[in-house]
């Protein structure tokens, strides 16, 4: 880019040694130079940042996942709202480069919530957000993915091919501009907003294949958000981007169908959300 810019100098330097500053023409000439020179800052200006991003291969996205609980319990259980906060936050983190990418959660507290019952019992509510390992490699598009479901873990294997429609909405997340995609054929309405500066088909769980990292992804009309709060261009060691080894071992195919049918004994519905443990303690 600086011999392009430094070749560009010269050739205007040698142009202008041609010219009288005297006459008319000169003095023309001279704010033609003068236009073109601040035309060439400002698209030297422009471009440094991109040039900037695609050498950096390499870095982390910070992610908090929220999810509303109040409409994932339905209509008609106005007392079990009263007990529960609307809303359960979780942390994650992407660490990626040009040939993989892992997801994982941050590790935090427990949120336990008292509520008193109508007995004077107490029930406590101890809630806690999902616990997974994604690795993706990004030249196959393969997944293995380490999840925690009520108690067990797996190890799941396979991808789903995701077929994404451009709306030509953007807007900005972390510092990024991002467009938005909507992903078709599902029950369950999934947007994702991603930035095509950032040249990594990935992005939060298992959602990638798109020209760009993806920085928020919203699921079931909003009762789960995932956005990136910061985007951080560096070196990340190459020995922290493995596949997990832990679980018992299941496609992704069979993985679904076993969560949908925990689900359903749950009397629950979506997936990956908040796992609550409900206790009842006599006085």
């Amino acid at each position: 880019m600086s011999r392009i810019f430094a070749r560009l100098l010269t050739l205007i330097n040698l142009n202008s040694r041609m010219i009288n500053p005297g006459t008319v023409f000169g003095r023309l000439d001279l704010q033609i130079k003068i236009h073109i020179m601040r035309r060439i800052s400002l698209i030297v200006l422009l471009i440094t940042p991109v040039l900037l991003l695609a050498q950096q291969k390499s870095g982390k996205v910070s992610y908090t996942q929220k999810v509303n609980l109040h409409m994932g319990l339905g209509e008609g259980n106005e007392e079990m709202k009263a007990m529960l906060p609307e809303f359960q936050e979780s942390k994650f983190e992407l660490l990626f480069n040009d040939k993989a990418t892992l997801y994982r959660s941050v590790k935090e507290e427990v949120t336990e919530v008292n509520q008193t019952t109508q007995d004077g019992g107490q029930m406590v509510f101890r809630m806690e957000g999902p616990k997974s390992t994604i690795f993706t490699d990004l030249a196959s598009g393969d997944q293995i993915e380490e999840r925690d479901m009520m108690g067990k873990q797996y190890l799941i294997s396979g991808a789903s091919e995701l077929k994404w429609k451009m709306t030509g909405e953007s807007k900005e997340i972390a510092g990024h501009q991002c467009m938005k995609a909507v992903l078709d054929g599902k029950d369950n309405k999934i947007e994702a907003w991603f930035a095509s500066t950032l040249p990594f088909p990935s992005g939060p769980s298992t959602f990638g294949q798109l020209p760009g990292l993806i920085l928020e992804v919203v699921m079931d009309e909003g009762r789960m958000i995932t956005t990136a709060n910061k985007v951080e261009l560096q070196e990340v060691d190459a020995a922290l981007l493995v596949a997990p080894t832990k679980g018992k071992k299941i496609t992704r195919k069979k993985y679904q169908k076993l969560q949908e049918e925990r689900m359903r004994e749950m009397n629950a519905q979506g997936s990956g959300g908040v796992r609550m443990i409900i206790r009842t303690e006599e006085n």
